[in-house]
């Protein structure tokens, strides 16, 4: 890069001093950033516009993140609904279908899944048939988005500074969260569904009545650097885990308390999720999956997700009993025993970076969602792919 900077600013010779000047600034400026700090300059074009990747939320003009996501002034929603909608056809580079999260009916009988472009559909346990779908019809793309416990509706930050809730059987605005100062980075409900917790890039962690809308509290994280990336509640709904530059933080809910630090040095947090029990805590971020133990802070794990290459973990699972997780790494599922951290299974097939993975509630399936635009399911045991919304069955 630096012999290509050196061509370049040659061929600025005898058009002046100042424009000379300017061309070295603008240079060198890329030059540091893809230079010095590769794994910025990498992590920056995981996926433009993805705001799963922390890195936009400081990016620079040169590092090509787009779109550039504004606050839609109202939470109305035009909704086009329909029973089924045709599953779009993979195209490479088009992130517009990307399948940022899918989830089981509580009972598992059924599939929901929403995209990018605002496409919630519906599914049948097979992913052979679409049982309802519509599309929202958003401003701006979708990428921050959780799903309720029970599935009836969806919460999301969408780049912008509000927090939204929508229903999932008619598309309609349920809810709108104003508070936050910059933009929203992570959304969660409690394992009740009362409440709801989001992040932003000014380092606030907030809580939210569901029912009332009211901000019931602030949690003061003091962070040097800024952004608070994702946040989670454990299974009591009594603690919630913040992720920052310099670590994790564990809150008391009801006073807003610190109860511990797990300090570690993150270049950007893509999950959170607790165990089942509540004793475990897996974090995912650039290259690595980091298990700790909640009650003693010792970290019990680093997972890498694909050993040599870069990588983000953007979703992470526990199973129904909490002996094994499941991350995305790239294009594929990797499924670790929590006691040993060894690699149990590797699942391929997608062709573009998953984006969401699930257990099933009896934990016999796994469910997966990805940027190739389509949703997975795979069996646990045989470690197999049983069924694809592309396909009705393999």
């Amino acid at each position: 890069m630096i012999k290509l900077s050196i061509r370049l600013l040659k061929s600025f010779k005898g058009r002046g001093r100042s424009l000379r000047k300017t061309a070295a600034v603008a240079l060198m400026a890329g030059v540091i950033t893809g230079g010095l700090f590769p794994e910025v300059w990498a992590e920056s074009e995981r996926s433009p516009g993805d705001v799963n990747n922390p890195w936009t939320a400081f990016a620079t003009p040169h590092m090509r993140i787009q779109p550039d996501f504004r606050d839609p002034s109202s939470g109305d929603l035009s909704i086009s609904q329909q029973t089924n909608s045709p599953t779009p056809t993979p195209t490479p580079g088009d992130r517009s279908n990307t399948v940022v999260r899918a989830r089981f009916s509580p009972d598992g009988t059924t599939i929901l899944s929403i995209s990018r472009d605002g496409m919630v559909r519906h599914w049948n346990r097979t992913l052979s048939r679409q049982l309802l779908s519509f599309n929202l019809k958003l401003t701006s793309p979708l990428e921050i988005v959780s799903f309720s416990p029970d599935g009836d509706a969806i919460v999301s930050g969408n780049g912008s500074k509000t927090v939204k809730i929508w229903s999932t059987e008619t598309g309609e605005g349920l809810s709108l969260f104003k508070g936050h100062s910059r933009n929203v980075l992570g959304t969660n409900f409690s394992p009740d569904g009362t409440l709801l917790v989001s992040t932003s890039t000014a380092g606030s962690v907030k809580l939210w009545s569901v029912k009332t809308h009211e901000l019931l509290r602030t949690f003061e994280q003091g962070s040097t650097w800024g952004a608070s990336f994702r946040a989670s509640f454990n299974p009591d709904g009594d603690i919630v885990a913040s992720g920052h530059h310099e670590g994790i933080k564990l809150w008391d809910v009801d006073t807003g308390r610190l109860l511990r630090a797990l300090n570690e040095d993150f270049s950007g947090i893509g999950s959170i999720s607790f165990s089942p029990d509540g004793n475990t805590l897996a974090v995912g971020g650039s290259r690595f999956l980091h298990l700790w133990d909640v009650e003693t802070g010792e970290k019990l794990h680093t997972l890498a997700a694909v050993p040599g290459e870069r990588s983000w973990v953007g979703s992470v699972s526990f199973s129904p009993d909490g002996r094994t997780v499941a991350f995305d790494a790239n294009r594929d599922i990797k499924l670790c025993d929590v006691i040993t951290g060894r690699t149990l299974r590797i699942f391929e097939g997608h062709s573009e970076s998953v984006r969401s993975v699930i257990f099933s509630p009896d934990g016999a399936t796994l469910l997966s969602a990805s940027a190739d635009a389509t949703v997975r399911l795979w069996d646990v045991v045989a470690g197999r792919e049983l069924y694809s919304s592309l396909n009705e069955r393999k």
